[in-house]
């Protein structure tokens, strides 16, 4: 599950802004827009997530002993 869920509606409602007014400071603040900030979010987690997995696959192939 993608730890990272949360969307402008549910940000803004924790801020206690308006979504519009939100999405006015968080760019003005941040120079991104919120949803930008989600998506690049979400692609760096999903590369993190990529690497550990290949590397955990490379630990445990290495680990095999030869059948010999």
């Amino acid at each position: 599950m993608f730890p990272y869920e949360e969307k402008e509606e549910n940000l803004a409602k924790l801020s206690k802004y308006s979504v519009s007014h939100f999405r006015f400071l968080f760019k003005k603040e941040t120079g991104v827009s919120v949803q930008e900030f989600i998506l690049q979010t979400r692609l760096s987690y999903a590369a993190y997530s990529l690497k550990r997995y290949f590397l955990g696959m490379g630990k445990s192939c290495c680990s095999l002993k030869p059948l010999s």
